[in-house]
């Protein structure tokens, strides 16, 4: 097999690589722009069979020897592998399976720095909102939806209709009218709830301590008067005893007397 050269245009022969910019392509399509020492500028693209036994397409900014490749793996034999693999220098970055499961090997993080926002105010009753979105459960409608491929698997979460009413910045409604939620986003009223409901049961804390105070005041003042309760009973009973020990005193005198007649 003979060698094509153009001087821009390069297909090897025996490898049926193509070349542009370079006459020693190591994949499928190898583009170069130019070169240093250590790495090749340009775009390197190739198909394989991965180790795994998947169809492979890489690319990348450097040949597959150096930094930068990209690698993308489709599986379609359920009994292996049904669904798309992405990896970085061959390290696995994200899954998307055939279930409509993605697997993100990292952190997800979003551009959140204040100087890059404007117009920032905070969330207003943000309970109040939140009471009007109801968490459930629920099963795709795989049948009215096939292309959609929804997960067979039992789901939660929310409506987005009802995260529209409330919080109409964090729904999407693509082309067809149908909408999404960005989940995420959710967080920030959930945080504000929360610092609010944490400023009442602070507040509830101190009143009730104000209130247990009252409370032993009140056990104080109780005890207090059945103290003195008690003491007017004994001094009632020393009274009637001696008020009884002077009638006697007083009949025995004059038996005559209006008030010994009522004692009889």
């Amino acid at each position: 097999l003979m060698n094509i050269d153009s001087g821009k245009f390069f297909v090897q022969g025996f490898t049926g690589n193509v070349g542009i910019g370079t006459s020693n392509p190591n994949a499928k399509l190898h583009v170069e722009t130019g070169s240093d020492k250590e790495a090749t500028v340009g775009i390197s693209l190739n198909s394989f069979v991965s180790e795994s036994g998947l169809p492979a397409f890489g690319f990348g900014l450097a040949p597959l020897n150096k930094g930068g490749f990209l690698t993308y793996r489709a599986g379609l034999k359920p009994d292996k592998f049904n669904g798309h693999i992405f990896e970085v220098n061959d390290s696995e970055v994200m899954r998307i399976s055939g279930d409509s499961i993605v697997t993100v090997n990292g952190d997800i993080v979003h551009s959140s720095d204040r100087r890059w926002k404007r117009n920032i105010s905070p969330l207003l009753n943000p309970i109040e909102k939140l009471k009007k979105i109801t968490g459930v459960s629920y099963d795709w409608a795989v049948n009215d939806f096939p292309d959609k491929h929804f997960s067979l698997k039992k789901q939660i979460g929310v409506i987005a209709q009802d995260v529209q009413a409330v919080f109409p910045e964090l729904v999407n409604t693509d082309a067809q009218g149908f909408l999404s939620v960005n989940y995420s986003a959710l967080a920030a009223p959930l945080i504000e709830a929360f610092k609010l409901q944490q400023k009442q049961i602070e507040s509830n804390l101190v009143m009730f301590k104000t209130m247990q105070g009252d409370l032993e005041q009140i056990k104080l003042m109780i005890s207090e008067n059945k103290r003195e309760i008690a003491e007017l009973r004994s001094e009632n009973v020393k009274m009637k005893n001696e008020t009884a020990e002077l009638r006697l005193a007083l009949c025995s005198m004059n038996p005559k007397l209006k008030l010994c007649k009522n004692n009889k």
